[in-house]
């Protein structure tokens, strides 16, 4: 096996090495003693959402996995939550060989950060090996696997040594992460692109609800929506019924009213947290008022149908369990443009009317797709 080769195997096994340490928190190096934070890992600067290990953290993960003697390359990282709730990483690092850009993406942010002391480490011993440039893309962080990845870079193979066969048999060859170069450098390996994440996702709820002012009493009834989910905003659209509800008028004389609605409701989005969604929501109602006189002390109980139009605007909350389920909390007042109401002849007042501004509640379960 070449001087290159060898180089490139031991600059691999001290960076898998590494990446066990971050994980299981011992130190990477044979029987070493731990070395502080801030020697040689002062380069690294970590950029983070809440939740997500601290700066300080990171670069202790790499001084404990840095030998010594080895100077860890200039490198910047900003994370961020992605749609679907993973972490993505874009890393610059800067040394010898000029700069490059790894796209990283894993989730859990836990991962994240070792992924890039692992690509830290892999690169400051790549240096050391005098390479001329960084030698690993680190794939998706995923638990320790049999093989770590592998970008390999073009050397002139010595006399008599079949590079292409023994050496490429000793060497594992896994994927390789996105590499974008600035125009002082250059790579080898083909980039490959992180998986597309939809613009637009489709949704679907179910509802429990409840209330007050569109019928007698207390309002109860349930909801289905359908919806799409955009990182800065949704549209639902959603039909409503409410359960029948009864209010004495007289003596042996009663209302039965009961409604349903359709409601068209647009919502901002904002996202706290990489697993929570705040939704200030308006929305345009449309439905009918159904009433029916009941009793003894009716000569004829006919049914009465009122369309009824209403505006509406309130928060709700998403809480994602899973990258497909939600819970989903909300709260909405109800204005009536249109007051539907119900009478009986010869009663002087309303039977019912629709209160001037109504209130209800409403919790549920989301489904996401794709």
């Amino acid at each position: 096996m070449s001087h290159d080769v060898a180089a490139r195997v031991r600059a691999i096994a001290l960076g898998a090495g590494g990446l066990l340490a971050a994980l299981v928190g011992r130190p990477g190096t044979s029987m070493a003693a731990p070395v502080e934070a801030g020697a040689g890992a002062e380069g690294l600067h970590w950029h983070a959402p809440a939740g997500c290990p601290d700066e300080a953290t990171v670069q202790a993960r790499l001084a404990r996995v840095l030998p010594p003697e080895v100077a860890a390359p200039r490198v910047e990282a900003d994370v961020h939550v992605t749609d679907d709730g993973r972490f993505h990483a874009a890393v610059v690092l800067r040394g010898s060989w000029g700069e490059t850009t790894r796209q990283l993406d894993s989730p859990t942010c836990d991962t994240l950060a070792d992924a890039v002391v692992l690509l830290t480490a892999v690169s400051a011993s790549a240096a050391g090996a005098e390479q001329e440039q960084p030698i690993i893309a680190v794939p998706e962080p995923v638990p320790l696997a049999p093989s770590v990845a592998v970008e390999e870079v073009g050397s002139e193979p010595e006399p008599g040594v079949d590079v292409e066969g023994d050496a490429a048999a000793e060497r594992p060859e896994l994927p390789v992460g996105t590499d974008e170069r600035s125009p002082g450098g250059s790579s080898d390996a083909a980039p490959s692109s992180p998986p597309a994440v939809p613009v637009l996702r489709g949704l679907a709820r179910v509802e429990a609800r409840a209330g007050a002012g569109l019928l007698p009493v207390v309002d109860l009834g349930g909801a289905a929506t359908l919806g799409l989910e955009h990182r800065w905003f949704r549209i639902e659209l959603t039909g409503t019924a409410w359960l029948p509800r009864e209010r004495t008028v007289a003596p042996e004389a009663r209302v039965r009213a009961s409604a349903w609605a359709l409601e068209l409701r647009g919502c901002a989005a904002l996202r706290p947290a990489a697993r929570w969604v705040v939704l200030p929501c308006a929305e345009l109602d449309a439905g009918q008022l159904r009433g029916e006189g009941r009793g003894e002390g009716l000569v004829s109980g006919p049914v009465s149908r009122q369309p009824w139009v209403a505006v509406g605007i309130g928060p709700a909350l998403s809480l994602r369990l899973h990258r497909l389920v939600a819970l989903w909390a909300g709260a909405t007042l109800v204005v009536p443009v249109r007051r539907a109401g119900l009478g009986v002849e010869g009663l002087s007042t309303d039977a019912h009317r629709m209160a001037v501004v109504a209130g209800r509640g409403a919790v549920g379960v989301e489904i996401h797709f794709p």
